[in-house]
Formats: structure tokens, sequence, C-alpha cells
């Protein structure tokens, strides 16, 4: 039956597209947002129509992912409407049972927030070595009110996913492998390697065993093309200093509280129940 043999829990902008290109380019399958609305899977189903078994799901990924071992990644956003309280009782037996969790996030969430808010202007996620750079438009750095605000929608859309995710993880004893973008960009071969082993420990076969994982690292690295994204230096700097200055306090509690409480309940702390919401319309 197929099974799903990797799940790595993400949230946008955390470099997951890069770190899952790695993981392929040392053989440790092809893991893919196959639960994105764009997706096989979803365009294949009526919309908004429940999900009836696990079985179900499995199937629709091994026929996504041309595989019957898949490797899966997902914003909790994505996975959340799978969770039905009659699905979420057999997810250790039936669900998930030998699948190997892990969680990628980044440490600075103004940053992550800064980089969602400006792919969702540009239209384009990720840039490739050889890759004409996108366009910026000046406006968008202005050190505005409503451009705080928009850096703050973004950054309460990622602290909630990070909140579903801990709560999920709590709710079924799920201890993840957990990695942080900032240190994968700093030493991306050791990272890694590291998990190569954590893979091979639990039983997750790499397509060419003869190599050692320091090796399979090393190769992955060199072969990848996703860079990071290149932003005008100077203006993103400049939003960003202002953006951290004028919600120093929020930011403060938010950064203790994150993957505590939910995005709502983290307005109401921080007094910000009159935040301009717009920029989350057609989300």
């Amino acid at each position: 039956m197929p099974s799903c043999r990797q799940f790595i829990a993400i949230t946008p902008r955390c470099g997951s597209t890069w770190w899952c290109d790695l993981l392929a380019h040392a053989g440790l399958g092809r893991p893919a947002e196959f639960l994105n609305g764009d997706g096989l899977w979803c365009k294949s189903r009526p919309p908004n129509t429940p999900l009836i078994s696990w079985a179900e799901l499995h199937q629709g990924m091994a026929c996504s992912s041309g595989t019957e071992q898949y490797d899966l990644k997902a914003s909790w956003f994505q996975f959340m409407p799978l969770l039905d309280p009659p699905l979420e009782t057999t997810l250790a037996t039936e669900g998930f049972p030998t699948t190997i969790w892990s969680y990628l996030t980044r440490r600075d969430l103004p940053a992550q927030a800064l980089s969602l808010y400006l792919m969702r202007r540009v239209g384009s996620a990720h840039s490739r070595k050889g890759q004409a750079k996108p366009v910026f438009d000046a406006t968008w750095f202005h050190p505005s009110p409503a451009n705080h605000e928009a850096l703050m929608c973004w950054l309460l859309h990622i602290v909630q996913q990070e909140y579903g995710w801990e709560a999920f993880f709590l709710r079924h004893s799920i201890k993840p492998w957990r990695y942080i973008y900032e240190d994968i960009a700093q030493h991306p071969i050791l990272s890694l390697r590291r998990y190569l082993r954590h893979a091979d420990l639990r039983g997750v076969r790499r397509a060419e065993l003869t190599l050692s994982p320091a090796v399979c690292a090393r190769r992955a690295t060199r072969c990848s093309r996703f860079v990071k994204r290149d932003y005008p230096t100077t203006a993103s700097g400049d939003l960003l200093a202002s953006f951290k200055h004028r919600f120093a306090r929020q930011l403060s509690t938010i950064d203790e509280l994150r993957g505590k409480e939910a995005a709502a309940s983290l307005m109401k702390i921080c007094a910000m129940s009159r935040l301009d919401r717009s920029e989350m319309k057609g989300l």
C-alpha cells in the first residue's frame, strides 16, 4: 500500500524548496507540495470534498509523486483541511504510522514576513542560477504605515501556522526533526549530512547507498540550482528596520509566545485589533 515516507512540515518562505532540492540531489526522494491547491491531487477532486480515508490520500499522493513511498512537504494551511475528527483519531495507525516527521522554520520572523510580502508582489517564489532577477517597485519599500501593517499581517500569517503545527505535534506526541533556515544557509553541507544520517537510522534509504552522507551532502549542495533571492539591499534593510522600530514591543511579545498562541490571541495581547488586514484579501 502507498505510504508517506517523509513529511516535511513548513511555514512560508522558510527555504523549504531549496532544502527539498538538496534532499533530491542527495538521493533522498523528491518532497513536494502535493497538497497545494494547484497540484494534481487537489485539481482532481470536487471543491470542498472531505477526505474519506487516509488510504484515499495515500493513493492520490502516490499518483502525484509517481512512487508508492512518497515524500511530502506541506504548510499548515495545506495540511489542516485533512484533519477532520474521524480521520485524526487514526492518524498514527492509518495515516502516518512510519513517517519521518521534520519541521523547518526560520529564526528571523520579520525577515521571513518581508520575504513573503515581496514574493506576493513579484508573483514568483524562487530564484535559480542564471535566471533574470525579478523587478521590484520602489513603493514596496517605503517605510509607510501601510507597508508596515502589510508586513505585520504576513508575520501573523506565519505565526498562526507555527501555532497550528506545534499544537498538532503536541496532540499526537510527534517529535519532529527540527531545523532552522538560517542554520542551513550558514552550514548547508553539515545540515544535510546530519539529516541524511538521521533518515538512514530511521530506515529511509537513499538512492545511492554506496555513497556516504558526507559525499551525498557535498554533491547535492554543488548541484542545486536554487539561490537566495537578491532583494534591493538598502531599501529592504530600511523597511525592515523601520518595521522593527514601530512594532518593537509587539515583536518582542510575539517572539516570546510564537508557537504557543494563535494569531488572533496575539493580536489581542499586542493590542493590534485595528490592524489593517486588507493585505490578506484574496488569500
